[in-house]
């Protein structure tokens, strides 16, 4: 995921993006995404190996299981505009980094989320590492690999069966979007959309696996431009990443244009 601001017209944006699926060799960050992700002001990368700070100048932050497996990571960029980053929470399962940060006199922490790829242990993760692990007196960025998914609507093919996607949301994911009054952006902004971010290894089907989340007072504040939140390629990895767009007013937001 990646964050900075832009600034235009009456107000500033605050953009993010999100990158899934960097662990294996052929799919490590590379020169051609590091300079896209440099236009903004911080990155969220999930699946990806340690090792990742080597080729970052800004302030960097991750967690890894082992050194080539599971791994979330947050990268702020060196210019951002935000103050006091400090890490929340780094899971030793490689699986949750929780950042926190000051922008504009506001308070946010962000998640990068990294969820089991395996049905039968997704409930677990959800309740007992990531819902306990967020703050409440914050504004919350929850982005990632959720391996997970609401229903049918939300796999591209409208014919496609979700299968075992379905398990852990509705018994771990939606009890954490319930407590912290979180929203699925793109949701919001597309009620009947359909849209996906990773094809299965089988090639069968394809579905919106990796999303934002956001608290509540924030909905107001997603970007009206059409690439505020959508899918966005260009990154390593097996997982589109996903964009989100947040604007704020200009006296909020300082510093050079990105």
């Amino acid at each position: 995921m990646a964050f900075g601001t832009r600034t235009g017209g009456a107000a500033s944006s605050t953009s993010y993006t999100a990158i899934g699926g960097t662990s294996s060799s052929s799919r490590r960050p590379t020169t051609a995404p590091q300079k896209k992700i440099k236009k903004e002001g911080a990155a969220w990368a999930q699946e990806g190996p340690d090792g990742f700070r080597s080729n970052w100048n800004g302030p960097a932050f991750g967690c890894h299981h082992t050194s080539q497996s599971r791994g979330v990571a947050i990268l702020f960029r060196q210019t951002a505009d935000t103050s006091a980053v400090t890490v929340r929470h780094s899971s030793a399962t490689g699986r949750t980094l929780l950042v926190d940060f000051a922008f504009g006199g506001h308070s946010y922490t962000v998640a990068s989320v990294y969820a089991p790829a395996v049905a039968a242990e997704r409930p677990a993760y959800f309740m007992q590492e990531l819902l306990p692990s967020l703050p409440a007196d914050r504004s919350l960025l929850v982005g990632g690999d959720f391996n997970c998914i609401a229903g049918q609507h939300d796999m591209l093919d409208a014919a496609g069966q979700p299968g075992q996607r379905t398990q852990g949301y509705w018994t771990g994911l939606r009890h954490v979007e319930t407590d912290f009054q979180l929203h699925d952006v793109w949701r919001d902004l597309n009620a009947d959309g359909r849209a996906s971010t990773h094809i299965a290894t089988s090639g069968q089907s394809a579905a919106r696996l990796d999303r934002w989340l956001i608290s509540e007072h924030l909905r107001a504040r997603v970007s009206a431009e059409s690439q505020a939140t959508g899918q966005v390629i260009g990154y390593p990895g097996d997982h589109l990443g996903v964009s989100l767009c947040l604007t704020a007013p200009r006296s909020t937001c300082s510093g050079a244009a990105a």
